[in-house]
């Protein structure tokens, strides 16, 4: 299927370690300039109070982007890991 075919395409990620929640949560907050000027769009995200199966996660979310090349690419670009490198 090509990626055109695709509409929308999405990051998955949880933590099972969090040593500071307050941390994360500020984390969020300088991130949200970025889904702001449209590099992805928040779908959820919050800590979590139950994992279903496997190790229990401290925290998750999901973000939305438009296209495969920027979900595949978006780690690495120097405004996220500014924000990333605060809970490292």
């Amino acid at each position: 299927m090509s990626e055109a075919a695709i509409k929308k395409w999405y990051w998955i990620t949880h933590a099972a370690i969090a040593k500071d929640l307050e941390l994360h949560q500020k984390c969020f907050e300088a991130a949200s300039y970025l889904e702001r000027r449209g590099d992805f769009k928040m779908v959820c995200g919050r800590p979590l109070k139950a994992t279903h199966e496997g190790h229990l996660m401290k925290f998750g979310a999901v973000l939305e982007f438009s296209t495969e090349g920027k979900a595949k690419t978006y780690y690495k670009i120097d405004d996220y890991q500014a924000v990333a490198l605060q809970i490292r």
